[in-house]
């Protein structure tokens, strides 16, 4: 290699480098920026974080996000990965988020009453060192040229208790036109509600898969109250037919329905999936003017015939 060819290389490098430089300011500079919004917004009290990195391949890495919120609240998220982040386009389109570990710097949130006690308790035993071994996970894909479609993915878990995942499709949701409404407590409903109008929700589903937190909060709410796990489990559907007793008489077919795939979920180890195919071909004006009328009338059933939801266990 002559001396003119290694100099070229250097300055290349020295190119690139001092490029790879100046990108990662500016993903900080949007970071921030994007906090102080959240702050002044009145969702947190504050957000701070220990690094953030753009990684070669785009991806961009954030440790130690630091929260406080507005109910004082005190937890540090330990890793937040962006990746195949879109750049070119004024709102992003495409985006996959994740977020591992949590850490409550001011101790878990505890209440004074039996299920949640038993939560917290559960919660304690699980630690890793102090931190929660959650993972949650979000991410989308948007295509403005196509009827403004939008696909989302989002999934929650906490191994060895419970994996959650959810999905949707809609279409004619513009997504910047959202982004302009912008947040805070100044924004109205009917801010969004107006955006929306248009929206058709093509489908959506809910998973949730019981991988160990079912039979663990029956054993420490038995424990509290004196009961084994299975004489606990008989005591809450004795109190969950009763309560059906008293649902509207035009929901009485779901509430009996519901309260039976309940006593299959309290069983443990089980799935349970809610997709939901509406009418009018889920357009949202529509169904909200069914659903309303539906519900000012007390005819519940035609809600549900109008969301037209389809529940599985297995």
């Amino acid at each position: 290699m002559t001396k003119k060819s290694t100099f070229l290389l250097l300055g290349l490098l020295l190119i690139v480098g001092a490029a790879f430089i100046a990108l990662n300011l500016r993903v900080r500079s949007m970071v921030d920026e994007r906090m102080e919004e959240f702050v002044s917004a009145g969702y947190f009290q504050s957000l701070d974080y220990a690094a953030v990195w753009l990684m070669p391949d785009g991806e961009i890495i954030m440790r130690d996000l630091h929260a406080v919120d507005t109910e004082n609240n005190e937890y540090i998220l330990k890793e937040i990965a962006v990746s195949e982040y879109d750049y070119i386009n004024e709102f992003p389109h495409h985006l996959k988020l994740s977020v591992s570990g949590m850490h409550f710097s001011g101790g878990i949130p505890a209440k004074n009453n039996l299920s949640t006690s038993a939560w917290h308790t559960y919660i304690e035993s699980i630690l890793d060192e102090d931190v929660l071994p959650i993972i949650v996970a979000y991410g989308y894909d948007y295509f403005p040229d196509n009827k403004h479609h939008m696909e989302n993915d989002f999934s929650i878990e906490l191994p060895g208790s419970f994996l959650l995942t959810a999905s949707s499709e809609i279409e004619n949701i513009s997504l910047l036109q959202l982004d302009s409404i912008g947040l805070g407590p100044g924004t109205s409903a009917t801010q969004y509600s107006s955006s929306l109008q248009d929206s058709r929700i093509l489908g959506a589903e809910i998973t949730v898969q019981d991988t160990g937190l079912v039979p663990a909060m029956l054993a420490a709410q038995g424990e509290a109250v004196d009961l084994d796990p299975s004489e606990y489990r008989q005591q809450l559907m004795q109190q969950m037919q009763a309560l059906a007793v008293f649902a509207p008489q035009q929901f009485q077919f779901v509430a009996q329905d519901l309260v039976l795939r309940i006593g299959e979920l309290l069983e443990g180890g089980k799935t349970l999936r809610v997709s939901v195919s509406s009418e009018f071909e889920g357009n949202v004006q529509e169904l909200k003017s069914e659903i309303m009328d539906a519900f000012y009338t007390a005819n519940f059933e035609r809600i549900y015939e109008v969301l037209n939801p389809k529940i599985e266990i297995y």
